[in-house]
């Protein structure tokens, strides 16, 4: 993933997934860890390189994501601990419902966290995110092995 694009990657050293909006910056950052643990030089590979998706494939990906996120974002805001809890044992954690809502939820200057879309990059970081779970999801699928902690951004069914 040395190149601007946005991707994401499993890098082979560690075994680890990850994604980043720019490869090159997160090369340099792995190779700086890579030094600083005393451990050979990262190898880095692109599972998705996000800017160069055909843009079919983006338009395709996106909608059914917004939609997917409708399924899963959050009634509301939780007003009490008790709220917060119950919406977190249903579905997906509180604050990946409440940036859904956020994210689907046109701009309503009377509500809080609407409009989320507007801001540059929650979209694409999001994206980024969902594509990441799925590309570890596959890759347990298909026995490539991952050490440490699974981003677990959003781990469901809904996306297979």
């Amino acid at each position: 993933p040395d190149n601007t694009a946005p991707q994401v990657y499993h890098e082979g050293v560690r075994d680890k997934f990850g994604s980043a909006a720019r490869g090159d910056m997160r090369l340099t950052h792995m190779r700086d860890d890579h030094i600083a643990r005393g451990i050979e030089p990262p190898r880095a590979y692109s599972v998705v390189d996000i800017a160069n998706l055909p843009l079919d494939v983006q338009l395709e990906t996106v909608d059914f994501l917004l939609n997917e996120f409708k399924r899963f974002a959050s009634p509301r805001l939780p007003r009490t601990l008790r709220e917060m809890l119950v919406q977190d044992m249903q579905g997906a954690s509180v604050g990946t419902q409440t940036l859904f809502s956020s994210i689907v939820e046109p701009y309503d200057p009377q509500q809080i966290l609407t409009g989320g879309i507007a801001l540059r990059g929650s979209l694409t970081a999001t994206f980024r995110n969902t594509i990441e779970s799925g590309a570890q999801r596959n890759a347990d699928r298909h026995g490539v092995g991952q050490v440490g902690d699974e981003h677990e951004f959003f781990r469901s069914d809904a996306f297979e």
